[in-house]
């Protein structure tokens, strides 16, 4: 009897124990660490990811073409302005080459203005300021050939964008961004990162400073380092680049190296994401390569819980600060570049002018002039500027 009631009792601090140990595995310490190898399954939580940051490559790409005047915010944009350029290539030009002609317009009316005052003094200080007038002339027929040369040099800048591995990998970045938005709410995607050892560490025996990340997940069950990459056949097989799985690599053991001071040991899993073509992986590599339509189910198969809401919080804060942020200003793409690409202030003085209506220094023409009284030294220049009809009916011989 006494030893049926001890296996009982036994039994039931077993059971009790099964049932407390699951609780004190779970916990951690106060500073974030985990030390429990026990992680439950977790629940993904409704909603899109959060995404935080944008593709470093494209945003690259977009201001290089922003500062040649091409105003760019996604692909579908650059194909936008580039149909719009070459429709209205042509017509820019005419408008901008009336625009030229009525500058010009309005200068000669200031060299006429110059022209007709007389004295000595006003002729030498004319003749300096008229100097610089037809000087002026010349600049506007240079900026009317160097317009027409900017657009076609825009059209053909657009054009080879298009053939660019630049473009392609920029593109592949903002197709993996759209991908990973899928993923579920308590999944953060975080963007162009620069990360830096905070001490002196080696990788495969070469040092290791720093590291550049297309794309990171956190979630709960780890982080991921996800590197894209959209090569030609052609490209993959020349070797004049860095090679990813190296690459890839590099980032997770220093990411790894990073988090662990505060945290611990943390899974982290390295991806690279092609639509194209790659080097052969190296015998000992751990780096998974997926396609796009792959991404999102091999990041949500794994269920087990490694990672706490209070830990992703800190974690999230600490690779937040290293998210390279070069927001751009949304612009518009329904025009061709603009005048103001070409930067004159000759062209934007000379437009003001125009615009507020302003009129060279009052003058007379002298061939409008009718002398009233007999000018010997004067008449004969008067008669030579009148018009014929008014010469016609004048007594030349009165004053000749």
């Amino acid at each position: 009897m006494k030893l049926l009631i001890l296996v009982i009792i036994f039994i039931i601090v077993v059971n009790f124990l099964k049932a407390a140990m699951p609780r004190l595995r779970s916990s951690h310490r106060h500073g974030g660490k985990r030390t429990a190898s026990y992680r439950p399954i977790f629940t993904p939580q409704t909603g899109k990811a959060v995404i935080i940051g944008e593709s470093g490559a494209w945003l690259n790409l977009c201001r290089e073409l922003r500062e040649k005047g091409l105003p760019i915010n996604r692909p579908a944009d650059a194909r936008l302005l580039l149909e719009r350029l070459r429709a209205g290539q042509k017509a820019a030009i005419d408008e901008f080459h009336t625009e030229i002609v009525g500058c010009i317009r309005h200068i000669n009316d200031k060299i006429a203005a110059r022209r007709a005052q007389s004295g000595i003094m006003a002729t030498l200080f004319n003749w300096f300021h008229i100097w610089t007038l037809k000087n002026n002339v010349v600049s506007l027929y240079a900026l009317e050939r160097r317009y027409a040369s900017i657009l076609q040099e825009n059209i053909a800048t657009l054009e080879v964008m298009y053939k660019s591995p630049e473009y392609a990998g920029a593109h592949a970045e903002l197709d993996v961004i759209m991908k990973l938005r899928g993923l579920p709410g308590n999944y953060v995607i975080m963007n162009n990162l620069q990360l830096h050892a905070s001490r002196f560490i080696k990788f495969e025996g070469v040092p290791l400073q720093s590291a550049q990340i297309d794309h990171l997940v956190l979630s709960p069950v780890g982080i991921f380092i996800i590197e894209t990459k959209r090569w030609s056949k052609s490209f993959a097989k020349s070797g004049s680049y860095h090679n990813p799985f190296d690459q890839v690599q590099r980032a997770r053991y220093l990411c790894a190296d990073l988090l662990k001071s505060d945290f611990g040991k943390l899974p982290v899993r390295s991806i690279i994401l092609t639509e194209g073509a790659l080097p052969p992986a190296p015998p000992d590599s751990y780096v998974k390569v997926l396609h796009l339509d792959d991404l999102n189910g091999y990041i949500t198969w794994f269920k087990q819980r490694e990672l706490f809401p209070e830990q992703q919080t800190a974690i999230r804060a600490l690779l937040e600060e290293r998210v390279i942020k070069m927001e751009l200003p949304l612009v518009s793409a329904e025009e061709p570049a603009p005048v103001e690409l070409l930067d004159s202030d000759l062209l934007k003085d000379l437009q003001a002018e125009m615009r507020a209506g302003s009129k060279p220094e009052p003058y007379q023409r002298r061939a409008v002039l009718i002398p009233t009284e007999p000018r010997p030294l004067k008449a004969p220049e008067d008669v030579k500027y009148m018009p014929p009809s008014m010469r016609a009916e004048f007594d030349k011989k009165k004053y000749l």
